[in-house]
C-alpha cells in the first residue's frame, strides 16, 4: 500500500486526488499500480502483482495512517509524504522540510543492517532521521537486532491501529541477556515541537539519569517536546522509574564486575595448572 504514484504523464498524484480504474506506476518499482478506498477506508495505490521487493508494497494500512497522522502535525505545505530522493536510490515515508527531518516509519521486522544503510544514505545529504516503530512488531519482551542498535539513536514508538487511533511515544527499557526487565511509563511525542538540547544541563543531572538512556541524550542536538530527552532536561528531580532502573543497572554492573573477576581468577588458576602439568610430565 502507498499514498502517492506515478500517473500516465510520470507526475506524482496522491491517493486523494486519484481516480479508481486508471493505472498508475509504482515510485520504487515502476510497476503497475490501482486505487482502492472507500468510506470506511483510507485511499491507497495497491500493487497489481506482488512484488517482495518493493518496499512501498509491504506497507500496512497502519503504516499508512502513521504517515498521515505526521502529515496533519506537521502541516501539509512543510512535509512531503513518499518523498524520493534520487541521489540516494531512496523513498522516505515522511520528509519534514523546514527541518530537513525524515521519518522513517517502520511496522514490519528489519534487520540492524538496512536501518545503518538507511542512516548512511541520508546523512550523506545532511539529512537527520527519526525512527517510529509499530509496537505490533517491536517494544516486545525480546530485544530485536534492529532495536537493539537503535537504542543510543533517536527512535519511538506508535500504536496507531488501522483508523488511525493512536500515539506517538517515548518509553524507556532495560534488558538483561536480551529479555525486558524494566520499562517506563509512556511518554507523548509532540512530533510538530522541536527543542534544543542543553548538554551542560543534562551533565549537571547525570546521576538521575540511566546509563543507557544518558549515552542516547549525549549525541543528541535535538529532541521533541514530551519525550525522554525533554523530560529529563526540564525536571530537576529523578522519576521514581529512573531511580529503580538506576538501582537495577547498578546490581547488575556488580554481578558483572564480579564474574568479570571470578573469570580471571579460574583462568589464573587453569594457566597455572597447565605450567605445573608440563613441568611435571618434562
Amino acid at each position: 500500500m502507498q499514498l502517492y504514484a506515478l500517473d500516465q504523464n510520470l507526475n506524482v498524484i496522491s491517493a486523494r486526488n486519484a481516480l479508481k480504474h486508471h493505472k498508475y506506476q509504482c515510485l520504487e518499482c515502476q510497476s503497475n499500480l490501482c486505487l482502492r478506498g472507500g468510506l470506511k477506508r483510507q485511499n491507497h495505490f495497491y500493487h497489481l502483482e506482488a512484488n517482495r521487493s518493493c518496499r512501498q508494497n509491504g506497507k500496512s494500512m497502519e503504516h499508512l495512517q502513521v504517515q498521515l497522522f505526521l502529515q496533519n502535525q506537521l502541516t501539509e505545505k512543510n512535509c512531503i509524504l513518499e518523498k524520493r530522493f534520487q541521489e540516494i536510490n531512496r523513498i522516505a515515508d515522511v520528509f519534514w522540510i523546514s527541518e530537513n527531518i525524515v521519518f522513517e516509519v517502520q511496522c514490519s521486522p528489519i534487520s540492524s543492517e538496512e536501518i545503518k544503510l538507511r542512516n548512511r544514505d541520508y546523512a550523506k545529504l545532511g539529512i537527520k532521521v527519526i525512527w517510529i516503530l509499530h509496537e505490533r512488531q517491536f517494544n516486545k519482551a525480546r530485544l530485536s537486532g534492529a532495536e537493539s542498535y537503535l537504542q543510543r539513536l533517536p527512535h519511538y514508538f506508535t500504536n496507531m491501529n488501522a483508523d488511525g487511533r493512536g500515539i506517538i511515544y517515548d518509553f524507556f527499557r532495560l534488558f538483561d541477556k536480551g529479555r525486558k526487565v524494566f520499562g517506563s511509563k509512556r511518554f507523548f511525542v509532540d512530533v510538530s515541537s522541536l527543542v534544543a538540547v542543553s548538554q551542560s544541563t543534562l551533565k549537571q543531572r547525570k546521576n538521575m539519569i540511566p546509563d543507557l538512556l544518558f549515552q542516547k541524550m549525549q549525541v543528541q542536538s535535538f529532541c521533541f517536546k514530551g519525550d525522554l530527552t525533554d523530560y529529563c532536561g526540564s525536571h530537576s528531580f529523578a522519576a521514581s522509574f529512573f531511580e529503580q532502573a538506576i538501582k537495577f543497572q547498578d546490581v547488575k554492573d556488580k554481578k558483572s564486575i564480579f564474574s568479570q573477576a571470578f573469570f580471571l581468577l579460574i583462568r589464573s588458576y587453569q594457566i597455572l595448572f597447565r605450567i605445573l602439568l608440563e613441568k611435571a610430565t618434562s
